[in-house]
């Protein structure tokens, strides 16, 4: 499979955390996972993720410029379409920052890019991060999968997410954040 890339690629090679946010979360945990989020990204560890949740754009604008990690951007879209952000630019040219994506021109996302980039990252990353899972939602899917591939699958410790946690996840928190990294 081609893939396009922008940034640091050398990054491909590290242990990447790939990290999964629903985009509608309840108000209960959101700011426990936007902490959580804040933290681990200043942590010397690479995460991937597609960054479109808007807890996960709320993470990126506040991100510290002298956070420790580096990011993965997994695109849904042709990267030739991807306008990189300003607060990002700096990181890319440092090497903090890589984009990737399975086509080059393609300029809208549409589910079925969506689930390709999805299935690239599960098969791509060994260690998968849920923050929120909606019953039902697509997330819940790309979790179960994750465990069928017996892949090392991680989940933010709330209430929320109790029954995904009793279903074989490993329950992460502020307290065990070193267990991910």
């Amino acid at each position: 499979m081609k893939i396009y890339t922008h940034g640091n690629k050398e990054l491909l090679n590290k242990d990447c955390i790939g990290l999964f946010c629903s985009r509608l979360i309840p108000l209960s945990i959101y700011y426990s996972a936007f902490d959580f989020l804040k933290l681990l990204m200043n942590q010397t560890v690479t995460i991937g993720s597609g960054w479109h949740s808007p807890l996960e754009k709320k993470a990126l604008k506040s991100r510290d410029a002298e956070a420790k990690s580096s990011l993965i951007f997994f695109l849904a879209k042709g990267i030739n379409h991807y306008k990189v952000d300003e607060s990002i630019k700096c990181e890319i040219e440092n090497g903090k920052i890589l984009i990737v994506s399975q086509w080059d021109e393609a300029k809208r996302i549409d589910q079925n890019k969506a689930d390709q980039r999805n299935r690239y990252m599960l098969e791509t990353l060994d260690r998968h991060l849920f923050l929120s899972i909606n019953t039902g939602g697509n997330l819940e899917k790309i979790y179960k999968d994750s465990l069928e591939m017996e892949k090392n699958v991680y989940i933010l410790d709330h209430p929320t997410n109790a029954a995904w946690i009793n279903n074989g996840a490993f329950a992460i928190s502020n307290h065990n954040i070193k267990e991910l990294i």
